[in-house]
This record gives C-alpha cells, sequence and structure tokens, in this order.
C-alpha cells in the first residue's frame, strides 16, 4: 500500500502538469490520464515487488492486470466528464 500512497500523490501532480502543458483536448487528457495511471502503479508495484521478495513478472498479472479493465474505463469517463464540466467549474 506504501507504494500507492505515494503513486497517488505522484499520479495527480502528473496528470495536473500534462493536462497544464498539453490543454483539455480529449488527446491530452487521455494523455494524462495515462501518465497518472503509471505514476500510481509504479511505485505501488515496486513497493510490493520489494515487500513480498516476488519479481516484477509475478507481480504484474497478481496486482496490476486484474483492475486494467476497470481502470480504463475509469479513465475514459473521467476524460468525457473533465471535458463536458471544466467549462461549468471553471
Amino acid at each position: 500500500t506504501g507504494g500507492y500512497i505515494i503513486g497517488y500523490i505522484l499520479g495527480a501532480g502528473a496528470v495536473g502538469l500534462v493536462i497544464k502543458k498539453a490543454g483539455r483536448s480529449y488527446k491530452a487528457i487521455a494523455l494524462a490520464l495515462i501518465c497518472g495511471w503509471f505514476a500510481v502503479y509504479i511505485p505501488g508495484l515496486l513497493w510490493i515487488t520489494r515487500v513480498l521478495e516476488m519479481g516484477f513478472a509475478q507481480a504484474l498479472p497478481a496486482f496490476v492486470l486484474p483492475y486494467l479493465p476497470g481502470d480504463i474505463g475509469k479513465m475514459l469517463l473521467s476524460a468525457w466528464l473533465i471535458k463536458r464540466l471544466y467549462p461549468i467549474v471553471k
């Protein structure tokens, strides 16, 4: 869990930075969310491999791949919501 907590902080920063630099098109938002996803999962996965003393190849299918379909769905929904709601809350 420690790696994911660190990753959430990094992910928020990554998403904000990419959106600030790339704009708010669907493509830029999607890129930002993908960068954020990697920023969360890489430290989380590295933490798990150290704590559980398992290899990356063992940890990836156990701790990342099961969540990938749901994460993709959430990223698509988030991109749509960001694009639609930003003008309202701006």
